[in-house]
């Protein structure tokens, strides 16, 4: 036996079933016209971001090869890395 809540609930649907898809097509426009009128006309925020490069000198290694390493990355130049090898390592 179903609870009386529940039969009122199926009769109201049954009496006003037209309300469900009404409902939906005023929130859809509803969105729509937010969307276009109201929400387009606020600003949109600019960012705009600064930065340095700068070198900072790694910690002493405790080998020589390491050291000779850092040395060599240092003194790559801009020739160096424009290698097309390099830049299609880079590219992929």
């Amino acid at each position: 036996m179903t609870s009386p809540i529940v039969k009122r609930y199926l009769i109201a649907l049954n009496k006003y079933w037209f309300l469900i898809p009404v409902g939906i097509w005023v929130g859809v426009a509803g969105g729509f016209v937010y969307d276009l009128f109201l929400q387009s006309t606020t600003q949109q925020t600019e960012y705009t971001i600064t930065g340095v490069l700068r070198y900072t000198r790694p910690p002493v290694t405790f080998s020589e090869i390491g050291n000779v390493i850092q040395d060599q990355g240092q003194k790559l130049t801009l020739e160096e890395l424009l290698v097309p090898k390099v830049l299609e390592s880079v590219i992929a």
